[in-house]
């Protein structure tokens, strides 16, 4: 006989009252178990008549003593504290749930371990981002600017100096700065970035984009470059000229630059002043693109004045013969180019017809150093005179080679010609700076179409 046959006696049972029985004697299953306790949990007289049929047990001696499993004797337990204490949990009540409890806190505790490794890991690589990115703001110095000795060697050179502050002059060797990433605190520079014109944000972002084209190799190496820079004590000349070069090199022949880069000892020193040489006289000839209308009217009028003093020394019969060109312009420029282009005329630039051309190359020989060349360089407006100066360094054959540019330029610009005839390349070197700056970005299509619609200066 079931424990609830005897205490039923015969008599009607109540249905909450049987199913306590049967939850006391172990009869119910988990789902019918779990329901009944999650009853007693919230009714106050379900936990009474309980702790009643429990107090009986004992009293009926008729019924065998099976001892209540572990888990019965803990649920009941939990139950009468909970009522005591008005539904606060003690220790064993907590000791039901220990197991669950226990795997959820684990599962969050693990969950928050691998937010936070997740999130640190997020914030070391933000943090390598903005590193990274200030080293790719000067890519090219850290790129081709690796040799430390070799970059020492540059900046203790007069001639280099001299070379690059005459080729930044005339804006061969250009060094613009953006937004200078790797002076701002770590901390601060999301908000410079933020901050910046659009125009430099295209240009940080195109550096930062060829940065993460390289493999892992090349951007260890450049990393590994720009932290030895940066504990070097004169780290920001270092990196001034480590800027500087990278634009130089750019501009020198390929043997020239292999010369440079890979020979050592007095081959590197000799192979540098070959270099540095070539540039003087790059840069003397294109000095010529900076001269202002008042230097080519100073210049074109010495010309037209030395022209006259080599008309005077001809022979009677010659200057006669060279009256009937009196008042013609483009006689008189052809004259001219004859002597300015060292005795050749100018490919397209002289009149057509004009009698006596070969014959007047003859006579009228290229400008004299002395005497022409320097009548021209007296009547230079001061600024040409400092621009001048800056380019030849005091070297008589320099100065020589960059005034006899700037006569050539000045016919250049004197002599009639139609703006459709000026080629590409000419029509960008005589945009303002700025425009080229704004041009320069553009793909090679969108850069041509912009190129023929910026105006030329008058």
């Amino acid at each position: 006989m079931t424990t609830a046959e005897k205490l039923m006696d015969n008599a009607p049972l109540d249905p909450d009252d049987e199913l306590l029985v049967a939850y006391l004697d172990g009869e119910l299953s988990r789902q019918e178990q779990a329901e009944l306790e999650d009853r007693l949990m919230a009714d106050e007289d379900l936990r009474t008549r309980l702790q009643q049929l429990q107090t009986g047990w004992d009293l009926l001696d008729v019924l065998p003593d099976p001892e209540p499993s572990l888990k019965l004797v803990e649920s009941t337990l939990e139950m009468v504290v909970d009522d005591i204490v008005k539904r606060q949990p003690s220790k064993k009540s907590l000791r039901r749930f220990r197991y669950p409890v226990l795997i959820v806190l684990a599962c969050v505790l693990g969950v928050s371990m691998v937010a936070a490794v997740a999130s640190t890991i997020r914030r070391n690589h933000y943090r390598q981002q903005l590193n990274d990115l200030a080293m790719a703001e000067f890519l090219d110095a850290y790129a081709y600017g690796s040799d430390l000795t070799l970059m020492r060697q540059l900046t203790a050179n007069a001639e280099w100096l001299n070379m690059v502050s005459a080729a930044s002059e005339i804006g061969d060797i250009t060094v613009t700065e953006i937004a200078n990433v790797g002076e701002t605190p770590l901390e601060q520079r999301d908000e410079l970035i933020r901050n910046l014109p659009p125009e430099k944000v295209d240009q940080l972002n195109s550096r930062w984009e060829r940065f993460n084209r390289m493999d892992d190799a090349k951007r260890a190496q450049l990393r590994q470059t720009a932290e030895a820079v940066a504990v070097q004590p004169d780290a920001d000349t270092l990196l001034q000229t480590m800027r500087q070069y990278a634009i130089w090199r750019e501009n020198l022949p390929t043997q020239l630059r292999d010369d440079v880069e890979q020979s050592e000892g007095s081959a590197q020193r000799d192979a540098i002043a070959s270099a540095i040489e070539y540039t003087q006289i790059s840069v003397s000839k294109r000095s010529s693109l900076k001269l202002t209308d008042d230097a080519i009217e100073a210049i074109y009028v010495a010309l037209q004045q030395i022209l006259e003093q080599r008309i005077q020394e001809l022979d009677p019969e010659t200057r006669a013969s060279l009256d009937r060109f009196k008042g013609d312009a483009n006689a008189e420029m052809f004259m001219l180019s004859r002597i300015v282009f060292r005795g050749m005329r100018f490919g397209g630039w002289g009149p057509r017809g004009s009698g006596g051309g070969d014959g007047m190359a003859e006579r009228l020989s290229p400008l004299r150093e002395q005497d022409e060349l320097q009548m021209v360089r007296w009547v230079l407006p001061e600024r040409a005179v400092e621009i001048l100066d800056l380019v030849a360094n005091g070297d008589p054959i320099l100065e020589s080679i960059t005034l006899r540019t700037w006569t050539e330029e000045t016919l250049r610009r004197k002599w009639p010609r139609r703006r459709d005839e000026i080629s590409k390349l000419e029509r960008y070197l005589l945009i303002s700076q700025e425009d080229r700056e704004r041009i320069d970005l553009l793909p090679p299509e969108s850069f041509l179409r912009a190129l023929g619609r910026v105006p030329l200066p008058r």
